[in-house]
């Protein structure tokens, strides 16, 4: 059934239907409040026929491009449609369609004439961070998916500009209207600062004990941990390798390249493909893993690198790639939730896996003498100051530094 949102104060309604015929999977309509009737009645019959399995000539035309539905061509929603069908060529991020969908809940029946405004970017900006309550990262996200989704239309002829491309720096941050408004309203206000949670030497040690299969402190038994031995494997390499944790699960054999030393990821989160360098100690963890596999030990037993996958946790080829990111999505929130259960067992509740991609980071500054530049190479940082943001670097090296700085007069 048709999801129904009331929206500008209940005076208009959108209309989101989902069916696998339908191309791009999605169709939006919107009214307005007198005409609600009309469209419940028409989305109905229109939901019975695709229910058959027909697609009626009348939505093959708007797919066509010679339809106007409410807004015609020149939606929002017909916008996206179009920019889905170019993801493969144009090598579009899966998070930025992510967050267009759900700006097509709201606006896919909105013009983009609307759209490219400085009044609508404005209302915009101001209901993700107040009405949605977003973090100024999320917001960023948001507006950057929006952006590269619009400059898609200059491209086809559908606008001259973007409008979004001409908001003022630091339009994410929350001012002091957006708070005001957020405590006016009982809502919570979004801290913009960076993660700097790092575990310590001695927290990593316990994390590795228990991780082990040894007994938590402070508790009767074990964690039972399913395929241990690719649970530890994967726990051990994130902070070697700076790779997030979609990008573990989802290795396939291939990537692996032991003789280059080197992980390839073809797609990355942000769009492009990534070489990521093992240092010995992730040719060494691999290796042993794939020994335990090989053997059934560690409970490893019965996997067999279906689909050619490394680890055991992401079902590997699935219908359609919508099938495969939500797919693939369930799995890295289930992992996740179970180091967060490890974590908790061994007394640092607060850590998070994503901050071992925090930790990879710094280590390579602290460790290693690669510049910028090669470290952006290696974590997928489109810029330095993403990069700046997962850089936390102990007190203790910045010490030895400024010594070492010392010495060399």
């Amino acid at each position: 059934m048709a999801s129904k949102k009331y929206l500008s104060n209940g005076t208009r309604i959108q209309y989101t239907i989902t069916r696998k015929i339908i191309p791009g999977k999605k169709l939006y309509y919107s009214c307005s409040k007198a005409e609600e009737a009309i469209y419940d009645a028409w989305i109905a019959k229109l939901e019975a026929t695709l229910d058959l399995g027909v697609i009626p000539p009348e939505i093959k035309e708007k797919f066509d491009g010679k339809h106007h539905e409410p807004g015609g061509t020149d939606t929002f929603g017909w916008l996206l449609r179009s920019y889905r069908k170019a993801a493969e060529d144009q090598n579009i991020k899966d998070d930025d369609l992510d967050r267009l969908d759900k700006v097509a809940e709201e606006y896919g029946g909105t013009k983009l004439t609307v759209m490219n405004t400085s009044e609508w970017s404005t209302n915009f900006i101001s209901q993700l961070k107040r009405q949605k309550n977003l973090s100024e990262a999320t917001v960023v996200h948001y507006i950057g998916a929006l952006r590269r989704c619009l400059d898609f239309a200059v491209r086809n002829g559908k606008l001259s500009s973007v409008s979004l491309r001409f908001e003022k720096r630091g339009f994410g941050t929350y001012t002091p209207a957006d708070i005001d408004w957020l405590l006016a309203n009982g809502k919570e206000v979004k801290d913009s600062k960076p993660r700097s949670r790092r575990p310590t030497v001695n927290e990593w040690t316990e994390i590795l004990r228990v991780a082990s299969g040894e007994k938590p402190k402070n508790r009767q038994r074990s964690l039972e941990l399913e395929f241990q031995a690719a649970f530890e494997c994967i726990l051990k390499i994130a902070p070697e390798t700076a790779m997030r944790l979609s990008e573990i699960h989802t290795l396939r054999l291939a990537q692996v390249n032991f003789e280059k030393r080197v992980i390839h990821l073809p797609k990355t989160k942000n769009g492009s493909e990534r070489f990521v360098p093992m240092n010995s100690l992730v040719v060494a963890l691999l290796t042993e893993y794939l020994e335990h596999v090989k053997n059934g030990t560690r409970g490893m037993t019965g996997f067999s690198h279906v689909n050619d996958l490394l680890f055991p946790f992401y079902p590997g080829d699935l219908d359609s790639r919508e099938d495969s990111q939500k797919r693939c999505a369930a799995t890295t929130n289930l992992l996740s939730h179970r180091y967060a259960s490890l974590f908790d067992a061994a007394g640092c509740g607060d850590l998070r896996f994503h901050d071992l991609r925090h930790e990879a980071v710094s280590r390579l500054f602290e460790r290693t003498n690669l510049g910028e530049t090669e470290i952006q190479k290696i974590t997928g940082h489109l810029s330095k100051e993403g990069l700046a943001r997962y850089l936390n670097l102990r007190a203790e090296y910045l010490v030895e530094m400024i010594e070492g700085a010392a010495g060399m007069k």
